[in-house]
């Protein structure tokens, strides 16, 4: 059975560049990816995780020159 609800964790303060964040604010972000991922797995039962991060920054956002950071959780395979 493979399960795959996905999650989105994002940061508060749109930045140009991933490189942008501060320390606390990217400390932050990845502090509450791994909360989430452990509420995942506790809830699905899952015995492995998928954590991928998804950088983009287009004019499909609709917003020129602004990098979107989109961490998205999926539940692994049980």
């Amino acid at each position: 059975m493979c399960l795959q609800p996905d999650v989105l964790v994002y940061h508060l303060r749109a930045v140009k560049r991933f490189q942008d964040l501060q320390l606390d604010e990217l400390a932050d972000l990845f502090r509450t990816i791994h909360k989430v991922t452990n509420l995942v797995e506790k809830h699905f039962n899952a015995t492995s995780l998928i954590t991928m991060i998804q950088i983009k920054h287009t004019l499909e956002w609709g917003i020129e020159n602004t990098m979107i950071e989109r961490p998205c959780l999926l539940n692994g395979v049980k």
